[in-house]
């Protein structure tokens, strides 16, 4: 027990260890993740589940439906129409194609929201001021700045409307107020909202029938905006009084720490269509191991194991002997196997049909004097006999099968 002891100290602090780390409680994630099932402080759960009700017409809330292929894929509808393409993340980037795709969609009617610190690529070129208008110390198109620390609160946000504006703000439970928008073209654009110090951080881009409403504080569309302390909900509310209600299509791909496919099977996976054609092979092939699995070979034959030949030799011999008539060569042949029994199951040997012999064989087999006497006695008379009668053959036929099962075939 003492050699054990060390042992035990180890394992009791081992489990102390163990209970003590599960009994923590867990850190918050502070990672922006803005998923629409994240409930961590910078998630939008609250914003995706409140989203069809706040969206909402005349009671009825609004459809939304989540995207996780990229909008180059989805935009290749151009049907689509009175619907609002919502983005949520850190930093937006289209390419060229996928950019022209977004403003055509927004030029038929559509709206297209876009919630970002930095908004960057062909998109904000395209809905910046033009290239031959710019200023030489402005760089064509939108430029979302970083905007230092002030003695303002950076927690505070406002609203340009009439009826949304607040003289102190909307006050969030952290700061926000750190990017602005730049680059606005006047004609085409219009001040939603902005920074406490009155730099803009909320517009509305006219596009054909559509328009972009673009935001650089994605922090306040996050769970921690909407359930802090502060007006982060009165905030939002006005941000979507802009919004038509109509369908909501909540973009699940441009987010940060999402997972990517990097092998040829997870891009395969990703596709609907490839999926459901690994899926059915790999149903053929279980199907196949399942049914077809086995050793195609033809069936093998049963051997019957070989005929003892000597049994049906003796019969055929014996059917010979006794259909031509021949009794006393058979009397002889009888008793030549009754002798050859004797020495194979007896072990007895210089075999004779004397007393000696006799009384030889009532010892070593075990079988009753009466019955081994009748065997001799017979063997003895027919010996004796010139001819030998049917009947009298049969009688020793049957005495020598009682021998021969009391003494064991």
């Amino acid at each position: 027990m003492k050699g054990k002891l060390p042992l035990i100290i180890l394992a009791a602090i081992f489990v102390c260890f163990v209970v003590l780390v599960a009994v923590q409680p867990r850190p918050l994630d502070w990672r922006r993740d803005y998923r629409h099932d994240s409930s961590k402080p910078f998630g939008a759960e609250v914003l995706y589940s409140m989203l069809p009700e706040w969206l909402s017409e005349n009671g009825a809330p609004v459809e939304v439906q989540r995207i996780n292929s990229p909008p180059f894929l989805h935009l290749a509808d151009s049907t689509l129409t009175n619907t609002t393409y919502f983005f949520l993340n850190d930093v937006l980037d289209f390419d060229e194609a996928e950019a022209r795709r977004l403003y055509r969609f927004a030029e038929r009617g559509n709206t297209v929201v876009a919630a970002s610190e930095v908004l960057q690529g062909a998109l904000s070129d395209s809905l910046g001021v033009p290239l031959d208008s710019a200023d030489v110390y402005l760089n064509a198109g939108l430029d979302h700045h970083y905007n230092s620390f002030d003695a303002l609160s950076d927690s505070l946000l406002q609203l340009t409307a009439d009826g949304l504006q607040r003289e102190e703000g909307y006050r969030m439970p952290f700061e926000v107020g750190t990017w602005v928008i730049e680059g606005l073209d006047s004609t085409s654009t219009t001040v939603l909202g902005t920074t406490a110090n009155g730099l803009p951080n909320l517009i509305r881009v006219e596009s054909g029938q559509g328009q972009f409403i673009l935001s650089s504080e994605p922090l306040a569309f996050t769970n921690a905006a909407l359930t802090g302390d502060g007006n982060g909900a009165e905030y939002l509310s006005g941000v979507l009084a802009y919004v038509p209600a109509q369908t909501v299509l909540w973009d699940a791909y441009y987010k940060p720490f999402a997972a990517r496919p990097e092998t040829p099977l997870a891009s395969a996976l990703d596709s609907p269509a490839l999926s459901w054609s690994l899926l059915l092979i790999f149903a053929g092939v279980l199907l196949f191991i399942l049914f077809r699995g086995r050793r195609w070979q033809r069936p093998v034959p049963v051997i019957m194991p070989p005929a003892n030949a000597t049994v049906d030799f003796v019969r055929t011999v014996g059917r010979l002997y006794f259909q031509h008539g021949d009794h006393r060569s058979l009397v002889e042949r009888k008793r030549r196997y009754f002798f050859d029994r004797l020495r194979t199951r007896l072990a007895l040997s210089d075999l004779d049909l004397s007393e000696e012999t006799e009384q030889r064989v009532i010892g070593r087999s075990g079988v009753p004097k009466a019955q081994v006497a009748a065997v001799f006695n017979r063997f003895r008379r027919l010996q004796r006999h010139s001819q030998v009668s049917k009947e009298e053959i049969l009688e020793l036929d049957r005495w020598l099968d009682r021998f021969y099962e009391a003494v064991g075939t």
